[in-house]
């Protein structure tokens, strides 16, 4: 628009003044068209494959360090100084260099970085939370410095990571649901807000990761010391309000369809593992809005928590068995009557 001698702001004033558009439609167009001016973004295999070979070119670093005996030994005195000095480094080759390699080498520096910090915090203290707490702050500081979406991502998730593990270590259960509380409240607004920066994307990527990894916590043989029932709660109001925001808004009861999704995900909610409804609500939200992340995440998490709940079934085999048939056989008839409902049926055009 600048070699044309024009902007956008110019031809909404003229459209304005025409009176071919208002000023709540002027702004609107400004917010969509301020939302979808981002630069287009790697294809996620690409950013997956630079994940993984930055933490391989971190391994390489520090190996190196410890070879060149750089670090003589895996000491905070040794680590931090190295360990700051990576981060500064990486923050200055991804401000001011634009290649390729520059941003990779930028990205591993970067990992290389966050691995001696932690490693010398590891040193000092056995406290999971001040790592926890390190990690977070490394992330807050260096997420609006460094504009590497995969940076962003990594370092979002590393945080949860910590965080997660923290309170499974000192058994900080009510601090477990209010993570999950978090992430769902910001896995949504971050998806479902027109108005979210692009660069607020990979903060939502690893919060939608972080959610259903969360729910780990009782796949495993992890004893909680509080009841499951409020993780219950927590999925249904989930699934609940996913359901809502696809139906528009409006009541969840106004349709059939509706009502039997919001009847399902109750009782879901009442013998089903947490995490699966996190999981569908994931995979409900990411198709309605196109996201193969939400997509992804929610489709790779289903089977994971529908198989822990069948190996914690105390039930023989036998049983387990009986209960599997029965399970099947209740989903094919409950397919054979909704599929006999009107809005079930595809309308020929």
């Amino acid at each position: 628009m600048a070699d044309s001698g024009i902007t956008v702001r110019a031809v909404l004033h003229r459209l304005r003044t025409a009176g071919l558009v208002e000023a709540a439609q002027e702004s609107g167009i400004r917010d969509f068209l301020a939302h979808r001016d981002v630069p287009p973004q790697q294809p996620w295999y690409v950013s997956a494959l630079a994940g993984v070979g930055a933490w391989l070119a971190a391994l390489c670093f520090i190996s190196f360090l410890f070879a060149a005996d750089l670090i003589p030994r895996w000491e905070a005195e040794y680590l931090f100084p190295w360990g700051l000095s990576f981060l500064v480094a990486s923050l200055l080759l991804r401000r001011f260099c634009r290649g390729i390699f520059p941003v990779q080498l930028a990205l591993a520096v970067s990992a290389a970085g966050h691995a001696l910090t932690l490693g010398g915090v590891g040193d000092l203290t056995d406290e999971t939370g001040v790592l926890a707490t390190v990690a977070v702050v490394l992330c807050a500081v260096q997420y609006p410095l460094n504009r590497d979406s995969v940076h962003r991502f990594l370092s979002t998730l590393t945080a949860v990571g910590f965080v997660f593990g923290w309170i499974l270590e000192e058994e900080f259960s009510v601090l477990l649901y209010t993570l999950i509380a978090v992430e769902m409240v910001l896995v949504g607004r971050l998806f479902t807000w027109g108005r979210a920066p692009a660069a607020l994307r990979p903060l939502a990527h690893a919060l939608t990761v972080g959610l259903v990894v969360t729910h780990l916590a009782w796949v495993g043989e992890t004893e909680l010391v509080i009841p499951l029932w409020p993780a219950r709660v927590l999925g249904v109001a989930w699934m609940l309000w996913v359901l809502h925001w696809c139906a528009g808004g409006g009541s969840l009861f106004r349709h059939e369809s509706l009502a039997v999704a919001v009847v399902v995900a109750v009782i879901l909610g009442v013998f089903m593992p947490p995490g699966l409804l996190a999981a569908l609500g994931l995979m409900v939200l990411g198709h309605a809005l196109g996201e193969w992340v939400l997509l992804g995440s929610g489709a790779a998490f289903v089977p994971v928590f529908i198989v822990a709940y069948y190996l914690r079934l105390d039930l023989t085999m036998d049983l387990k068995a009986y209960h599997l048939m029965g399970a099947g056989l209740l989903l094919l008839v409950a397919r054979g009557v909704l599929a006999r409902r009107p809005w079930a049926r595809k309308e020929a055009p």
